[in-house]
């Protein structure tokens, strides 16, 4: 009987906090994810110049969040900087 009313306890628990966890990283503050190794997730006000405008265009989600990589010495890349940007995935 002790055993059923830990688990009862700890089920509960985790049932009230539950709310709060989702609403703390619910879609508005969701970084997202970068697929394929490269990419890394940036901020897009972490950008300046060319990078920042090309984050600006492709953040579809409008979460403030893209990814980057580097492309050094391959041409200037879809920002004209050496670098790509790319939507993240949510």
């Amino acid at each position: 009987m002790k055993n059923v009313l830990v688990r009862v306890a700890a089920i509960s628990a985790v049932v009230i906090a539950l709310p709060g966890i989702a609403s703390a990283w619910g879609p508005d503050n969701d970084p997202g994810r970068c697929t394929g190794t490269p990419f890394q997730l940036v901020r897009t006000s972490a950008l300046s110049g060319g990078e920042k405008a090309r984050a600006q265009k492709v953040d579809r989600h409008g979460n403030g969040w893209v990814c980057r990589k580097d492309i050094p010495g391959e041409g200037g890349g879809n920002t004209g900087q050496n670098s790509n940007i790319k939507d993240d995935k949510i």
